[in-house]
């Protein structure tokens, strides 16, 4: 028996976690479409899908601009009838750092308003975007799964003490942004609810990747389980919030940061 494969769209899906996200529901039988702002991080992960060969296509567009949404999915839609998942996972993360000009450009007294829009242009109006347009297609179908990707930012602040050591801070709008997204997930959740869509956060805690050692051993003493997530451990909690084993679960914010959280 052929079992038709289901249809995910990932933003951001070029990323750390969104390549992540796109190779394990590749394994749950979903073809995965990747939407992506970044030609370069494109052309990386097609080079790389030649060796692992996932079910996927790239599509290089602004999630912030309406207009190349709606042709992005347009183009989407005359292969594929019907979008069953929409991961809103593309944001912007600007790296606490120092210039020559700027000793710290993240400071909040003087944080630039232009990098605030940038941040809330791809991380939440990109979010709306996105679900106003591949939600009226599952409107239509009444069936449907977002997953808007927060952080264990979405609910507590930065520790700034983990970045004194280098004299910096970490930037306000990241904490923003991903509070936004809860509040966005809470928002469709109960207005689509009785309409077959559901709609839910996932709020990772912080990734290993070969970061600062002293900024992980610091990070490390924060969380119960002492220390960060391995790159694959979201693998089965995506792959939960995307399947029927979580048919009841819509507007949560489902935490998964080795217990950061409840201290």
């Amino acid at each position: 028996m052929i079992i038709k494969k289901k249809l995910a769209i990932i933003t951001g899906g070029c990323g750390l976690l969104g390549w992540e996200f796109a190779k394990s529901l590749n394994s749950s039988n979903f073809k995965i479409i990747i939407i992506d702002n970044s030609q370069k991080n494109i052309k990386l992960r097609k080079i790389h899908n030649k060796k692992i060969k996932i079910d996927c296509e790239f599509f290089h567009t602004d999630i912030s601009n309406k207009i190349k949404v709606k042709s992005t999915l347009k183009k989407i839609l005359k292969k594929n009838k019907k979008i069953d998942v929409l991961i809103n996972n593309a944001c912007i993360d600007y790296v606490p750092k120092k210039t020559k000009k700027n000793k710290n450009i993240n400071d909040f007294i003087n944080y630039s308003l232009e990098r605030i829009d940038k941040e809330i242009n791809v991380g939440i109006k990109g979010a709306i975007i996105c679900s106003q347009i591949i939600g009226a297609n599952m409107l239509k179908f009444k069936q449907g799964i977002i997953i808007n990707i927060g952080s264990d930012l979405s609910v507590i602040a930065p520790s700034q003490d983990l970045y004194n050591h280098l004299g910096l801070i970490k930037p306000v709008g990241y904490s923003i942004v991903k509070s936004g997204l809860h509040g966005l997930t809470k928002y469709l959740a109960s207005l689509w609810g009785n309409k077959g869509i559901r709609v839910n956060t996932l709020s990772p805690g912080g990734v290993y990747n070969h970061q600062d050692k002293k900024f992980v051993k610091k990070l490390k003493k924060l969380i119960p389980m002492n220390r960060m997530a391995k790159i694959n451990e979201y693998n089965e909690v995506i792959k939960f919030l995307c399947s029927d084993s979580s048919s009841y679960m819509n507007g949560h914010n489902l935490i998964v940061d080795g217990g950061r959280t409840i201290i």
